[in-house]
């Protein structure tokens, strides 16, 4: 751990890699003990003895910790940094995986609306002039060089006054 980290922001940063709490709880544990039963992991991670067997087990499914055979058992976390880097790159592919799913939402979107990328131009075919306005109030932000619209500029749209 680094100079000012605490148990604590260890378990934060291991949740926020995807971790449960009771499996961050574990696995900074066993960092610190290197080596250990699942009665003594249990009582200095502060996660009940009727879980800790389910946790360590997650994590050795994982390649977290390494489960020693023999009587007792025990278990063994694997280096800090290469567990680390391990769900580093999970939450990595998780978040590729992520974008993909994000990149396909936005096509099905674009279909639905019915806006057409033609050549660097867009058309678009709305039924309400009041979602017109919006959607010109939206083209007008983000034009780069022109943008050619027909409405009635009235009092009642502010977010088309206010882009033009």
């Amino acid at each position: 751990m680094g100079i000012g980290m605490n148990s604590a922001d260890v378990n934060e940063i291991l949740q926020r890699l995807g971790l449960t709490e009771y499996e961050s709880k574990t696995l900074s544990t066993l960092f610190k003990l290197g080596e250990a039963e699942a009665p003594a992991v249990s009582r200095l991670a502060q996660v009940p003895k009727t879980r800790v067997y389910d946790v360590l087990d997650k994590l050795v499914e994982r390649d977290l910790v390494i489960e020693i055979r023999g009587r007792p058992k025990k278990y063994r976390s694997v280096e800090a940094k290469k567990a680390l880097e391990s769900l580093i790159n999970s939450k990595q592919e998780e978040l590729q995986e992520l974008q993909g799913k994000v990149g396909e939402v936005q096509e099905s979107i674009s279909a639905l609306t019915g806006a057409k990328e033609i050549a660097g131009e867009t058309v678009i075919k709305v039924k309400d002039k009041r979602d017109f306005e919006r959607i010109l109030a939206q083209e007008i932000a983000k034009a780069k060089e022109s943008l050619i619209g027909f409405s009635e500029v009235t009092d009642k749209e502010h977010a088309l006054r206010e882009a033009i």
